[in-house]
């Protein structure tokens, strides 16, 4: 079971194309936990002998079994919940932006 998982880098495809993708699944720790990650390059690299490093997208953990689950909660009901106020994200971007932290055009 999926225990964990940090998106890192997100995987764009090409117009014209395939990529290949490989989830490469470690061996499991003292407590049966493995670690799991998530990672593509174009098809037909590495075919003419010279290899193309492969770029990881996401990264987490796998749970040793279902009994492992933890419970999640689930919002049900009223949304957005009595009380709440609406925030101006108007110009977040650029505020953001001028202080340092630049979101490119997929986020």
């Amino acid at each position: 079971m999926l225990e964990e998982l940090t998106l890192e880098a997100p995987l764009v495809l090409p117009e014209r194309g395939a990529v290949q993708l490989q989830v490469v699944v470690g061996a499991p720790d003292g407590s049966g936990v493995r670690s799991v990650g998530v990672y593509s390059r174009p098809e037909g690299v590495g075919s003419d002998g010279v290899e193309e490093v492969w770029r990881r997208h996401a990264a987490g953990s796998l749970a040793a079994g279902a009994g492992s689950a933890r419970a999640v909660p689930v919002v049900v009901g009223e949304w957005p919940p009595a009380g709440a106020e609406a925030v101006d994200l108007d110009g977040f971007y650029e505020r953001a932006e001028a202080l340092g932290f630049a979101y490119g055009p997929l986020f």
